[in-house]
């Protein structure tokens, strides 16, 4: 994990220019995080005031109202309470919970896709602020749950484009297509490199969706629901790969 990656600023300070590659670990911790939202309720509405005849009312005044015979009301909703826990480095995480339990919630908040209310996020023990936080996003891949690609491309194909349009300018087009074999190889994507992305397995789309996270050097991996859809023998084989990543 490129820790300096993310605090490039504090490296000018080190008189020692070795100390900056002492410690490259990442220890991502978050403690009582704290999200709500404001949900409106609707008191009324098209299945109530149209359609029922049990709470059918007449628009007007006292209708509570739009206009339209319904009125609604704001209340708050807690989406993380309290929620404690860490990431080690060179592990794999488990996040598990019913449907609607706030994972994804938990998992916005820590890639900085999403804000919170209180609590804290820290990195090493150093709790992250605002311009940490924009860069920590730029090393954190976040593989989502839908597969959305052109089915038409081939694997290789999307792994180009992805090396090419992501990865920094500065590095040399062969050096990217080398990155490109190498991250085929290491999914074991090598016997459907050359296929178009619609022909192959669900397993081996979710390798490709993480393949092209993986291009740009995340130093943190989330993925949501990455099992979701999988038989137990390609969720077994896909969890393998996640833990030797890690």
């Amino acid at each position: 994990a490129d820790y300096d990656a993310v605090h490039k600023d504090d490296s000018n300070n080190n008189n020692n220019g070795n100390s900056a590659k002492k410690d490259r670990s990442f220890y991502l911790r978050w403690s009582r995080l704290q999200k709500t939202v404001q949900v409106k309720e609707l008191s009324a509405g098209l299945m109530s005031s149209s359609i029922s005849t049990s709470n059918h009312k007449k628009p007007g005044k006292g209708s509570g109202g739009n206009g339209n015979g319904s009125s609604s009301k704001t209340s708050t909703k807690v989406i993380l309470n309290s929620v404690s826990a860490g990431a080690a480095p060179g592990q794999v995480l488990a996040i598990m919970g019913p449907s609607g339990s706030g994972k994804t919630s938990l998992m916005n908040v820590l890639s900085g896709r999403s804000t919170y209310d209180s609590g804290v996020i820290s990195i090493n023990g150093e709790p992250v602020g605002d311009s940490t936080m924009k860069r920590l996003m730029s090393k954190v891949a976040y593989v989502k749950q839908a597969d959305v690609f052109f089915g038409h491309l081939t694997v290789r194909d999307q792994f180009t484009y992805t090396a090419l349009l992501r990865m920094p300018s500065h590095i040399p087009t062969a050096q990217k297509h080398a990155e490109v074999d190498r991250v085929v190889q290491q999914l074991r994507l090598s016997h459907v490199a050359d296929s178009p992305i619609n022909l192959i397995s669900g397993g081996e789309k979710k390798r490709v969706n993480i393949g092209t996270e993986l291009l740009t050097d995340p130093i943190v991996l989330l993925l949501d629901e990455p099992t979701s859809g999988l038989d137990s023998t390609s969720a077994v084989s896909l969890l393998n790969m996640l833990q030797a990543l890690a």
